[in-house]
């Protein structure tokens, strides 16, 4: 069913006051602001899941095989809820952009289907191994389970943000006509699949879910721990979240500064509609940018802002230190994305 359809079906007020772009931008964004909860959960347990195992084999320590069997079950429960809320992602692209999917679905059908057909099964066969097998199989085959799922839960984000990052700087293809119609054909796949885009995108993703997971980690071993001090497992638990948060959040900062300057490099339309910058000159850093009217909130290109800004921390920012450095305003393009 199509977004206008179904909230036609809720609220014919309100459906009559959105678009059919807007509507479907707001679907599919509730739908992935959903999904990435639990997909972010599974990519960031992995690295717990391997080291648990691991000292649970070696050791046949009771604080590693409780800790083990515990954030199995939890990882467990975020597959199930991933699976459950990212097929209909899937045909979303044909629901609600199907012009899009029409034009470019040679080039992200293929990584989504090797999404499902490589990350999703090794990761619910080995899974199946993880929550049923310790006393069913040997010892190294355990292991080897831990890490298959680990990297399934990788595997799976590698092949979906290679489509992501295709759709900000996409390559390996040319436009060819089709019954009519021009569409992109795959003529490099090396190319499409590792666009400038991608290693940036991959490693800012897994990172942060490792963010999150040790925060989560932390935060229930923290009050485990509270609750009982000599809690032996959560205790081990609680050191290692937080040397993994110790390592991983700076590095989380410096590469996402980084990762700025990318955008601005590869993508100048797309950074300067990220902080509403319209006219060419320096930039201001938006902390907090909304509408002046009700009518602009869904006008995705209403310029009468009103901002709460670091004045020339844009500029900073996409330079890499130069607060004077001239940033390209939207006002130099003919169309542009979304910004309010």
């Amino acid at each position: 069913m199509d977004p206008i359809t179904l909230l036609s079906a809720v609220d014919p007020v309100l459906a009559t006051l959105l678009s059919p772009e807007l509507a479907s931008r707001m679907q599919f964004g509730w739908t992935i602001s959903v999904h990435i909860i639990f997909a972010s959960l599974s990519i960031g347990l992995a690295p717990f899941i391997i080291y648990f195992t691991w000292k649970d084999v070696r050791t046949n320590e009771q604080r590693y095989a409780r800790l083990r069997s515990f954030w199995v079950k939890v990882f467990a429960a975020g597959f199930v809820m991933g699976t459950v809320t990212g097929i209909p992602m899937s045909f979303q692209f044909g629901t609600n952009f199907p012009q899009f999917a029409e034009v470019a679905g040679e080039l992200i059908g293929g990584p989504l289907a090797f999404e499902a057909k490589m990350a999703f099964f090794l990761e619910a066969v080995f899974l199946g191994v993880l929550l049923y097998g310790r006393d069913r199989v040997k010892d190294r085959t355990y292991i080897i389970s831990s890490v298959l799922v680990g990297f399934g839960a990788w595997l799976s984000g590698f092949w979906i943000l290679i489509v992501n990052a295709w759709m900000q700087t996409p390559r390996g293809y040319e436009m060819v006509t089709r019954n009519g119609m021009e569409i992109a054909k795959l003529t490099d796949p090396f190319a499409a699949f590792f666009t400038p885009r991608m290693p940036w995108m991959y490693v800012h993703m897994m990172n942060a879910s490792v963010i999150s997971v040790a925060l989560l980690v932390a935060g229930v071993s923290a009050y485990i721990v509270w609750k009982k001090p000599d809690a032996e497992a959560w205790n081990t638990a609680l050191k290692l979240a937080v040397v993994l948060l110790i390592v991983s959040a700076p590095f989380q900062a410096v590469h996402g500064d980084a990762y700025g300057r990318h955008v601005e490099d590869t993508q100048p339309q797309k950074f300067a509609a990220m902080e509403a910058h319209y006219e060419t000159g320096q930039a201001d850093l938006h902390l907090l940018a909304f509408p002046k009217s009700p009518e602009a909130l869904t006008d995705p290109r209403a310029e009468n802002l009103v901002t709460v800004s670091l004045p020339a921390v844009g500029s900073f920012l996409a330079s890499g230190g130069d607060f004077d450095a001239e940033i390209i305003g939207l006002n130099e393009y003919e169309e542009n994305p979304p910004v309010a």
